[in-house]
């Protein structure tokens, strides 16, 4: 719903005295209001969180032919799929405001949130805890699931700090650790496990190696140790059996191949550069984004692409046999010129930004490149003839003949309200649509105005008509039939759906 047209417009050439008697009339017979039950913001604590839990709760109410007026089932229960864009055209709260509400209601475990898909798409489903509710309005202390986490991992840490102090037993020379007098655990490393330098490590490492080559059993590490120790200390004599070079091999055959890879120098690859746009040329390329819209980023390879494909048709080696074989041999050769190539856009522009014009499935005009326009048909049945020759040789050609339109501001108003509700495009192509349904709504208004109850104060604008239409369908709409656009203009709407919705608001007579 457009905001705009809802707020209260001064008449023009009114006294502040009439204008202030008529704002009173409007006032008192506006229904556009929000009704909050005190109680619920009591139980929150919270003005937002309390406008929303009351909202939940008439979603979750019965209706007039079930139970509850949800429609959405899972995991056999009833859940609410809403947007949190939603919420601003039901009770006025914004994104953030319903981010801060939801999660207060969570945490006081009034509902629970799932994600399932919805339309196709992933959306937040809501649940209320109808026992929790019912104990809060009975006078039930409220429960906070934040502090019950907090409180539960506090007690989880207790309890392992408490096995952790019972333990009596250590390990002896084959364990981690051992008990000291003040009754800490210390960590003890056994002494062939510690750490030594690097380069007694490749040592130990290569003899173990050679050692299991040959077919040794088992080479003593405390051994090792003490050559490696006589070395440290000054004393040679106990060497190792193989040369430097043979101990580094084997320690590299040792190492898994993709630490080898990590320790080597990864030479980083040159930036690819493109070649900037001669003077020339850039007129071209200036029409070409003032047309389409398209705005080259910088020297890029769509943008060097871009440049010598205008190069090649301004030197005419861009049609002709070899090249583009599937075009008419009679442009081969073809140099381009400023006024034709001006010329071909403007119409190009036209067919794809107008909903009128051939041909009816519109593509996005940015995303087509230059080299497509030049070569590319523009339809699959005109193989001879690309964009740029067909917006050439011939003007725009109009589609099949529009529907009379009488009330032009109306159907503006159900292309913009339509995109604002259910974001559909009826701009483009989809203008008859709008147009059938406000000739739909308005008879229907004029035959029934009789029946329906203040009709001049509720109904008398096409705007407040277009309003309700869409009211009616986003209420009746459920996840197995969602609205769709033939709704605005079909006989099931007018003959069944919008009377019935209109009885239940209690605007339409029997």
């Amino acid at each position: 719903m457009s905001i705009e047209k809802t707020k209260y417009k001064l008449e023009e050439k009114e006294t502040m005295e009439d204008a202030w008697n008529n704002f009173i009339e409007w006032e008192q017979k506006s229904r556009d209001t929000i009704t909050v039950k005190k109680v619920y913001i009591d139980i929150v604590r919270d003005l937002i969180a309390g406008i929303l839990l009351h909202q939940l709760i008439y979603w979750h109410l019965p209706s007039k032919k079930a139970d509850t007026k949800l429609c959405v089932q899972k995991n056999g229960e009833y859940w609410l799929a809403k947007l949190r864009s939603d919420w601003w055209d039901e009770i006025r709260i914004t994104e953030r405001q319903y981010d801060r509400a939801i999660n207060i209601l969570k945490d006081m475990y009034i509902i629970e949130t799932q994600l399932f898909k919805f339309n196709g798409l992933p959306t937040i489903h809501i649940k209320i805890n109808k026992d929790v509710l019912l104990g809060l309005l009975n006078g039930d202390k409220p429960r906070s699931r934040r502090k019950d986490k907090q409180n539960k991992d506090n007690q989880d840490k207790e309890n392992q700090d408490s096995q952790r102090g019972k333990r009596e037993s250590h390990k002896g020379q084959n364990g981690n650790y051992t008990k000291c007098k003040t009754g800490i655990t210390q960590s003890v490393i056994p002494l062939y496990k510690q750490r030594l330098p690097a380069e007694t490590t490749e040592q130990i490492l290569s003899k173990e190696s050679i050692c299991n080559s040959q077919g040794v059993a088992e080479c003593e590490p405390r051994n090792e140790i003490q050559q490696t120790n006589n070395e440290l200390n000054g004393n040679t004599s106990g060497s190792l059996t193989d040369s430097p070079r043979r101990i580094k091999k084997i320690n590299n055959d040792a190492v898994p191949q993709s630490t080898q890879l990590r320790n080597q120098t990864v030479k980083s690859k040159p930036k690819k550069t493109f070649a900037e746009c001669p003077v020339e040329f850039e007129p071209y390329l200036e029409i070409w984004e003032s047309y389409t819209g398209r705005v080259f980023r910088g020297m890029t390879e769509t943008y060097e692409k871009a440049w010598k494909t205008i190069q090649k048709i301004v030197r005419g080696k861009f049609f002709n046999k070899k090249r583009t074989p599937s075009v008419d041999p009679s442009w081969h050769g073809y140099k381009l010129t400023i006024e034709d190539y001006k010329l071909s856009l403007k119409n190009f522009s036209i067919m794809r930004n107008n909903a009128d014009y051939y041909p009816k499935s519109k593509k996005n005009i940015e995303a087509i490149s230059l080299k497509t326009f030049f070569y590319n048909p523009f339809s699959p049945g005109d193989n001879t003839k690309s964009y740029f020759i067909s917006c050439l040789e011939g003007k725009p050609r109009l589609l099949a003949p529009q529907l009379n339109d009488p009330n032009p501001i109306g159907t503006d108003y159900v292309i913009e309200a339509c995109k604002e509700k259910f974001s559909w495009d009826l701009s483009n192509g989809g203008r008859p649509t709008a147009i059938k349904c406000v000739a739909r709504l308005s008879k229907f208004y004029e035959e029934n105005k009789h029946r329906i109850i203040q009709y001049d104060y509720f109904y008398g604008t096409i705007y407040k008509q277009v309003d309700e239409l869409l009211e009616m369908l986003d209420r009746n709409q459920s996840y197995d039939y969602p609205a769709q656009p033939m709704y605005l203009h079909g006989d099931l709407t007018y003959n069944k759906l919008l009377p019935e919705h209109l009885k239940y608001v209690g605007s339409l007579e029997n």
